[in-house]
């Protein structure tokens, strides 16, 4: 693999004890017993395909209408930003151009409008930032990524969660990628207890070279 300057002091692997720490840290909020959450919140419901229209599609046939709804689900998320560079000459594309540039969109309507999105990307094609991610992710986490596609978006609108979209938007992006993985800032706690909360492991924490955080690497 090329070098890529990478400095290996920056690696922050997980060790068995601190991925205990996390589920044992993670669960009571999964599970509702957190403060921060409120009876009503955490009660989830099964998916209800009858009041639903869901598909998944290359983005390229979508109606520009449509993506730009899709888009506007994503950028309510704000922590999206951080993964653009910090340096605004070189910031990345904008949501609408990183939903073009996906290989599958995966999206869930309610009379006629998105309320839920996901993305997947083709992780050995150099992106943005510089990078193969599949290459990049693999040497700073210790995990192989052969064969994984990598997940990028994936976003309920507030008003809609705990109904089981996200387990529907997860069924369906499974038909074209059965093994994925997925890149979260560790700031961003309520997607890492989505993502715990719907079956993704928590692998590695560690630095980039783009972000002034440490980002966390999630698979299915």
């Amino acid at each position: 693999m090329e070098d890529m300057g990478i400095n290996n002091d920056k690696y922050k692997f997980l060790s068995v004890n601190d991925l205990d720490t996390f589920n044992n840290k993670i669960n009571p909020l999964v599970d509702g017993k957190s403060d921060e959450h409120t009876e009503s919140e955490d009660v989830e419901v099964n998916y209800e395909p009858e009041r639903y229209e869901s598909s998944i599609v290359d983005p390229k046939n979508i109606s520009e209408e449509l993506l730009h709804q899709l888009a506007d689900i994503v950028d309510k998320k704000s922590y999206y930003n951080v993964n653009d560079f910090s340096d605004n000459s070189t910031k990345g594309p904008n949501t609408v151009d990183r939903i073009l540039n996906a290989i599958a969109v995966a999206y869930v309507m309610k009379e006629g409008l998105p309320v839920a999105v996901a993305t997947l990307l083709d992780p050995t094609v150099e992106n943005y930032k510089g990078i193969i991610p599949s290459d990049y992710y693999e040497l700073k986490s210790g995990t192989s990524m052969e064969d994984k596609i990598q997940q990028e978006f994936f976003a309920v609108k507030p008003e809609y969660h705990n109904r089981g979209l996200a387990q529907e938007l997860k069924r369906l992006i499974l038909k074209t990628a059965p093994s994925m993985f997925i890149i979260n800032p560790i700031s961003d706690k309520e997607t890492s207890i989505g993502l715990f909360k719907n079956g993704y492991k928590l692998i590695s924490r560690f630095d980039t070279e783009w972000e002034d955080e440490p980002i966390e690497l999630w698979t299915n």
